[in-house]
């Protein structure tokens, strides 16, 4: 999901209809510039070269989500069905949350991240959680500070422990709910679920998790 303003205008989108890297396209009403979904980049046209604003949002099934956002209003209509995650959760196991940061990018394995139900990790001086809940599919990926204070994390039980000050917190909302850093809230930081193969299209030098804090290039 990409902030769709350039220049403090609002564009309006339309799928463009071809490929690019094997991925779908945009293109914009106004300029009629040609974008890349997956990179949120203007790649043909008077806007060439301009990066849309990638936003935090998660891919999860609509009971997760109602779940931890139950104020939600939602649109349905007859194709609901056709994207129901409720009916095919196994083939999130076939994606990697994908993470970019500048010229850096990481890859984490569904498969390896749910059973791990933690990855700590750091790109350049941005320390990353990752979080992922097996049961529910959801996933959530957060900036692993407040203030200058970098945190470490461990789980005891369904409990989210930060090491520094042993204050708990809630997974879904990366906010503190007990002990000393109660009320403070990590930054959720912008994931992209894809499929491995087409991330590495996109991102052929990134780093995939292999697990237990090991990264490897494909």
């Amino acid at each position: 999901m990409h902030d769709r303003r350039v220049n403090g205008r609002a564009l309006v989108f339309g799928n463009q209809g071809a490929l690019y890297l094997n991925a779908m396209t945009w293109w914009d009403h106004e300029t009629e510039s040609l974008w890349s979904q997956p990179l949120g980049e203007a790649i043909g046209g008077a806007l060439l070269g301009t990066q849309l604003e990638l936003l935090p949002s998660s891919t999860v099934p609509w009971a997760t989500w109602r779940a931890e956002h139950p104020q939600t209003l939602a649109l349905f209509d007859e194709s609901y069905e056709q994207f129901n995650l409720e009916s095919r959760k196994s083939s999130q196991d076939n994606y990697i949350i994908g993470v970019v940061l500048g010229d850096q990018s990481r890859a984490y394995p569904y498969r390896i991240a749910s059973a791990e139900q933690l990855v700590q990790d750091q790109i350049g001086n941005t320390p990353l959680l990752v979080l992922v809940e097996p049961q529910s599919h959801s996933v959530h990926v957060f900036v692993r500070a407040t203030g200058a204070q970098t945190l470490t994390f461990a789980l005891q039980g369904d409990a989210l422990i930060d090491q520094p000050t042993h204050s708990t917190w809630d997974r879904a909302h990366g906010i503190a709910m007990t002990g000393p850093l109660k009320g403070a809230a990590l930054r959720p930081f912008p994931y992209i679920p894809a499929y491995a193969r087409a991330w590495r299209d996109f991102h052929p030098e990134s780093w995939f998790y292999q697990g237990k804090g090991v990264f490897q290039k494909p």
